[in-house]
């Protein structure tokens, strides 16, 4: 198999997670009643592993890298498209190019950093005591 089909491949794979794991809000939505419910998510995660069928595939570590560049891009991701076309780097214009995966993870933009608000505010009700998860 060659470089490019290689890489296509793997683009393909990361593109069908993304949609699984869409499908799944559990996974990523801390406000959805079945967020913190370990046994169902687990059983989500060993889903998309079979539906994705490749063997020793870890779809729960392969979802970090998109979660994570979404998470730490937001802000760029949140811009209307062109709004970001330029950027000002040693006095000159440089084009900055868009993440392949940006259109499929705008339903994750909303919910980015959510739980860290949820923690903060539970914390601060709780008169800074962590209390114990459900």
């Amino acid at each position: 198999m060659s470089d490019q089909s290689s890489t296509s491949s793997q683009e393909d794979i990361k593109l069908i997670l993304i949609g699984l794991v869409r499908q799944n809000p559990a996974l990523y939505d801390p406000g959805h009643v079945d967020y913190k419910n370990r046994v169902l998510k687990d059983k989500t995660w060993a889903e998309i592993n079979n539906d994705i069928g490749i063997p020793d595939f870890d779809a729960r570590k392969e979802w970090t890298t998109p979660r994570n560049y979404a998470n730490n891009h937001r802000d760029r991701l949140k811009m209307p498209s062109g709004s970001a076309a330029s950027s000002t780097r040693s006095g000159g214009k440089r084009k900055r190019s868009e993440w392949q995966y940006a259109a499929d993870m705008q339903f994750l933009l909303p919910l980015l950093g959510k739980h860290r608000e949820m923690d903060s505010t539970m914390h601060k009700s709780s008169g800074g005591k962590k209390t114990p998860a459900s």
